[in-house]
């Protein structure tokens, strides 16, 4: 595994966890939605080639 995918994916993966821990006056609709980006972006960042 690429090192750089791998602190990618943890830094989403940790806003993403942030998100839904902190953000509990938000409702549940913005927060899911905010969450599956998260989900989109690593799962982008895991298709995307890194320029070596």
């Amino acid at each position: 595994m690429n090192e750089n995918f791998q602190q990618i994916h943890q830094l989403f993966e940790q806003l993403r966890q942030s998100l839904i821990k902190n953000s509990t006056h938000l409702p549940d609709s913005i927060l899911n939605n905010l969450a599956n980006t998260c989900s989109n972006l690593i799962k982008l960042e895991w298709l995307t080639p890194i320029d070596t």
